[in-house]
């Protein structure tokens, strides 16, 4: 879309320090921020938040060290807070074309807060959606998933299912949490794209939105290819 709006903004809320080191091995491979500079048609805009200090002070570094991109806006706050700071560094919503990554460990980010970064924006939003941890962890932390899925309307059907077929409990907060994102304009969505531990284990769902048609089609192009656009995804654990 780079002749097609004047600004593309890139935005994470978990920005982390900008490197991660590979599980089991001492293989380090740049994080998603860095990843996102590191393309060849750049977005014009890059907003960076993350809770821990340093992590964004070794970011900064390590994006001050490559080849000239845009110098991106940090923050150093939490997720359901930094939102009007976030906002207020954005283009005007007519010129902007906008991804944001929500790249959480568990559910810290609240649904109300999802709903006021994206209000009145053209942002897609690529959500991590722990599913494995929610259902080891639910009964721990109800109250605040109720508040990363925007409500509890979820909550009998899925009891039941932990009770009977824990395997049908996934699909039911996945629908809800997708049924939340059509109510603020989300028409479309897609989680096909699971990522397991090293035994094969789902852990969680990479959750697509868009309110429009074409950043659907785009997101499809994308998750039939690998990273090195030749060979498609292994969607078999979907």
């Amino acid at each position: 879309m780079k002749n097609r709006s004047q600004n593309r903004c890139y935005i994470e809320l978990f920005a982390g320090p900008g490197r991660c080191i590979v599980e089991g091995t001492k293989n380090e491979i740049p994080g998603s921020p860095l990843q996102a500079i590191d393309i060849r048609d750049r977005f014009t805009h890059y907003l960076f938040n993350d809770i821990n200090p340093s992590s964004i002070e070794a970011l900064e570094r390590r994006v001050t060290a490559l080849d000239g991109p845009p110098k991106p806006r940090y923050f150093t706050q939490d997720c359901n807070v930094v939102i009007p700071e976030l906002r207020k560094a954005l283009p005007p919503p007519d010129a902007s074309l906008e991804l944001a990554i929500i790249d959480a460990w568990g559910w810290e980010i609240d649904f109300d807060a999802l709903a006021s970064l994206t209000l009145g924006r053209r942002m897609d939003i690529v959500v991590t959606f722990p599913i494995g941890f929610m259902k080891r962890n639910w009964g721990k932390e109800l109250r605040q998933l109720d508040r990363f899925l925007g409500g509890d309307g979820y909550r009998k059907a899925f009891v039941e299912a932990m009770g009977q077929d824990p395997r049908k409990a996934s699909r039911i907060l996945l629908d809800h949490f997708e049924g939340r994102l059509d109510d603020i304009g989300y028409r479309y969505s897609n989680d096909e794209i699971w990522i397991p531990n090293t035994r094969r284990v789902k852990l969680y769902q990479m959750v697509f939105a868009s309110r429009h048609h074409r950043g659907s089609e785009f997101w499809q192009k994308i998750i039939n290819r690998s990273p090195a656009g030749q060979y498609k995804f292994d969607l078999s654990l979907s």
